[in-house]
């Protein structure tokens, strides 16, 4: 993709975006559900109507351009004929997010403020101005594509682990899919201690092979 239009593809998608009413949730970090980050090639990419929905923006059709209004805001993006039939196509978020004028961190393993989420790498928006003012949500960061992610995440909530929130999918190979999962105590936060679930895809449908602290949580 050419960066004149990964720039304007950005300043698109991010003028729509409205955080949530709170930083977190009964102490829990304020992870943006459905809107799934994809590690592609180091730029973060996420799909675009659940970005679009979640910043309250409205989209229409405009022929050959997508038209995206929040208030006074106006973005166009060219989008392949197929978003408009079903298909929900992605977008970096961090060229998109900053050409609103919203802040974006990228939190790794290896910083201090990752550890308030697992250890999970996730990607901080945080709004001034645009909307709503003070509003922070975070993107978490996986290893799979955004359509992959979710149907994963429905094997979880149908497995009643109740970890949808938060599982990240860590690694994919094949029909194998590796999960990270960290570990939630009321009152005190993550621990130091994660599952990792292994999954496999059997005639269109992930099932869970296993669910353990032993695995190790490497590619």
């Amino acid at each position: 993709m050419r960066a004149d239009r990964c720039v304007l593809i950005a300043a698109i998608v991010l003028a729509t975006v409205r955080f949530a009413a709170a930083d977190s949730q009964d102490g829990r970090p304020n992870v943006l559900l459905d809107v799934h980050g994809y590690n592609h090639g180091g730029c973060v990419q996420v799909p675009l109507w659940p970005l679009t929905d979640w910043l309250g923006a409205r989209v229409e059709d405009g022929g050959d351009w997508a038209v995206i209004r929040l208030g006074e805001k106006v973005v166009y993006l060219q989008l392949p004929r197929q978003a408009w039939t079903g298909e929900t196509p992605v977008v970096p978020l961090r060229v998109v997010a900053e050409g609103l004028g919203a802040e974006v961190r990228y939190r790794g393993p290896e910083t201090d403020a990752a550890a308030t989420v697992g250890h999970v790498p996730v990607v901080e928006i945080s709004i001034e101005g645009i909307s709503i003012e003070g509003r922070r949500g975070l993107v978490l960061v996986h290893a799979a594509a955004p359509p992959l992610v979710t149907e994963i995440l429905a094997v979880v909530r149908d497995e009643g682990y109740g970890l949808d929130w938060l599982l990240r999918v860590s690694a994919v190979a094949g029909d194998y899919a590796k999960t990270h999962e960290p570990q939630w105590r009321e009152g005190f936060g993550f621990s130091q201690h994660w599952i990792t679930g292994v999954l496999l895809r059997r005639h269109d449908e992930w099932l869970y092979l296993l669910r353990s602290s032993k695995v190790s949580h490497t590619q």
